[in-house]
């Protein structure tokens, strides 16, 4: 018995000479875990911010798109030749005012998409300048004699216009999955693989 009593003071004391040691590895794997969650918050807080200006950028295109349609399809439609001389230059008139009208609104909302092209560059996301070069193109190119085009070409007009703020809209969103891809379901060894990475990338920080 006194044996046993010795062997059981013998086995406490030594794990009493090495608890500093096992206090310190308890702080490190504390410290990590902390560093994982402030990292993981991070870049998620990063991903949503990212996100929500590419929806806002997002938004802006479809709004200028669906303002292009209205204009090209409804309210450029040609002047009726059988009206008097004076009704045709008034309907001028408001087929001109309305063009100006519809150039301030694109022109309004694209500064709109420049400045938050802006923030998206800070952030490393960019949209390629040709595809909004097109977008302005398409919609803003003889707006001001639309009234003078057929319906045919108006019609042409409009899909193309749709067509170029979609590709904006899919470059933006494919550009977010690039940079921020969407989790995956990871197994158990690809979790410790990760996890043993984040701790050799903290250790080396403390080098």
């Amino acid at each position: 018995m006194e044996q046993h009593a010795e062997k059981s003071e013998s086995f406490f004391a030594q794990i009493g000479q090495y608890s500093w040691c096992i206090t310190f590895i308890g702080l490190c794997i504390a410290l990590l875990g902390w560093r994982v969650a402030y990292n993981n918050s991070k870049r998620l807080a990063t991903r949503s911010e990212s996100k929500a200006i590419i929806d806002s950028v997002s938004k802006l295109v479809i709004e200028i798109s669906d303002l292009s349609i209205d204009f090209w399809l409804n309210k450029s439609s040609p002047i009726d030749h059988c009206l008097d001389l004076e009704q045709q230059n008034k309907e001028r008139v408001m087929k001109i005012n309305q063009s100006s009208i519809y150039l301030f609104n694109v022109l309004a909302k694209a500064q709109q998409i420049a400045k938050l092209s802006e923030v998206l560059d800070l952030r490393g996301l960019s949209i390629p300048d040709n595809l909004l070069s097109t977008v302005m193109e398409k919609t803003t190119l003889d707006c001001e004699t639309a009234y003078q085009l057929d319906s045919e070409l108006r019609t042409i007009r409009s899909q193309e216009i749709v067509s170029a703020c979609m590709q904006v809209v899919h470059a933006l969103h494919e550009t977010f999955q690039f940079y921020h891809p969407p989790a995956k379901q990871e197994t158990f060894i690809q979790m410790v693989s990760r996890k043993y990475s984040e701790m050799e990338n903290w250790h080396n920080e403390l080098r």
